[in-house]
């Protein structure tokens, strides 16, 4: 099963001031997503760089704002792209079961999407064991695949984490990869 893949979609040039629009969702006051401000330039923009023959169900600009490591959790989207604008040199580690025959139990119950009903779970550490994990930079695109036990640890605290983030809430991570054509 494939967690995560480097995709190599270059969007230095973008301007990040006509991305951040009207609030679309968080969790807690440190990770927060917005809609697109200039939807019209992004579409402009996007299009002389990447084509997604599987569009995303959602595409927002988020701020990541907390210090330290996430608690390991899945996202209600089962795949996403995340293109780090600033990525503070955040770290993704994902889990597994240590031992199988036991049911990783959720500790917390974060919220359900009302857009799909999807749910969003925080889990403890007490049966997890790192399987994989990848480093970001600055500028670069990380395929996801975001129903997996997973967390985020920053390294630099010195502004927020921001993202552009493409969501696609019921497309497997092979097909939404399958899908994806780079143009430059």
């Amino acid at each position: 099963m494939n967690l995560y893949k480097k995709i190599n979609l270059d969007l230095s040039s973008i301007q990040v001031s006509k991305l951040k629009g009207s609030f679309y969702e968080g969790y807690g006051p440190f990770f927060k997503t917005y809609n697109i401000l200039d939807q019209e330039y992004l579409d402009n923009y996007l299009k002389t760089k990447v084509i997604f023959h599987i569009p995303a169900t959602h595409l927002g600009y988020t701020e990541v704002l907390y210090k330290g490591v996430t608690t390991p959790h899945t996202d209600t989207s089962m795949t996403a792209l995340n293109y780090y604008i600033n990525s503070n040199t955040g770290e993704t580690f994902f889990y597994k079961a240590i031992d199988p025959s036991q049911k990783i139990e959720a500790i917390r119950h974060l919220d359900q999407n009302v857009r799909t009903g999807s749910e969003t779970y925080e889990y403890s550490l007490s049966n997890l064991e790192v399987v994989d994990s990848f480093l970001t930079n600055d500028h670069e695109a990380w395929l996801l695949n975001a129903h997996n036990i997973h967390c985020v640890r920053k390294t630099k605290f010195d502004k927020p984490r921001t993202i552009l983030r493409w969501l696609w809430y019921d497309v497997p991570f092979d097909q939404v990869l399958n899908s994806i054509e780079i143009l430059d």
